[in-house]
């Protein structure tokens, strides 16, 4: 039997696979336990995002382990007749809507000014978000809040490389 050779194409360095980036001052790799102590814990991760019909720069902060508890919220299990087969579906746009409303800081979406400025009652007040923002600014500024909380594909990529 014949050896099996690695496809040039997934080779380290090439393709799918990248080398960790360097630390441009000096070549080396960062240490990472260096890089964590550096970090100040008390230190909100906030972010910006440009949205050039308002103009204006939108702020928000990167959500916690409260992520996955919205998405859960959003997800509601149905049963499939034909299948038998209990089948979990997620309102990607509830979340989304919801994302918006709870990382948002700047503008303060819950402002009782804006919600009645746009009819919105303050019982769901995640309702402000789909009239302020139009769909398209609201996949950006939720990419850019995920992004920012580390769910980026690079991280996805390298979960699936290890």
């Amino acid at each position: 039997m014949a050896d099996k050779k690695i496809p040039e194409e997934f080779e380290l360095g090439k393709g799918d696979l990248e080398l960790a980036p360097e630390d441009e001052e000096n070549g080396t790799l960062v240490d990472p336990l260096e890089a964590l102590l550096a970090i100040d814990p008390t230190k909100e991760v906030t972010g910006f995002k440009y949205i050039a019909r308002l103009k204006a720069k939108v702020e928000f902060k990167a959500p916690g382990d409260e992520y996955e508890k919205l998405v859960d919220r959003c997800t509601r299990t149905m049963f499939v007749k034909r299948t038998h087969q209990k089948v979990k579906e997620t309102d990607y746009k509830k979340v989304n809507n919801l994302l918006l409303f709870n990382y948002i800081i700047k503008p303060n979406l819950s402002d009782p000014k804006l919600l009645a400025h746009y009819g919105v009652n303050s019982n769901v007040a995640e309702e402000i978000v789909a009239k302020v923002f139009l769909p398209g600014e609201r996949d950006a500024i939720a990419d850019a809040i995920l992004t920012l909380a580390g769910y980026t594909d690079e991280v996805v990529d390298d979960v699936k490389n290890s």
